[in-house]
């Protein structure tokens, strides 16, 4: 269901529609008028999931190999997502507001689990690049709180 959704968007208009809608809208208001609207929009949103492909080979920085990429948005989200792909690994950090009294390790702790169920049905569909067990691997999950040393 989820696939045909993201098919069907993209091919639709309302991407672009919404896009250069915006960047229009910005142009005819005041800035202060088009932030505050972010910002209350912004509020309504709970939760958040994004997926970034990264490098899909070994990349280096000052001469030294990387080894795993990780990424967080810190903003006034109740829980983010964040899931990257680098060098054939997946690995997701998750952040969440410490007004909700949760650990996040106790997502996490899933999230192997999680992922290896995600990864069996996806294979059930043709035309999907399939990797057996053990060339691929799902890393581990950072999981952090604003309130909490890593």
């Amino acid at each position: 269901k989820v696939k045909t959704q993201i098919d069907e968007l993209k091919v639709s208009p309302q991407l672009p529609v919404q896009y250069y809608s915006a960047g229009f809208m910005m142009r005819l208001i005041p800035r202060w008028i088009y932030v505050s609207l972010l910002i209350r929009l912004n509020k309504k949103v709970t939760a958040m999931l994004s997926n970034v492909p990264g490098p899909q080979t070994k990349v280096h920085l000052a001469g030294s190999g990387i080894e795993d990429l990780m990424f967080f948005l810190f903003s006034p989200l109740g829980i983010y997502l964040g899931l990257i792909s680098y060098n054939g690994k997946v690995s997701m950090g998750i952040n969440m507001d410490p007004q909700l009294n949760q650990d996040p390790n106790e997502i996490a702790k899933y999230w192997k689990l999680s992922f290896e169920k995600l990864y069996e049905e996806t294979m059930k569909y043709p035309g999907m690049i399939a990797k057996n067990k053990d060339e691929r691997n799902a890393t581990g999950v950072v999981a952090t709180s604003p309130d909490t040393e890593q």
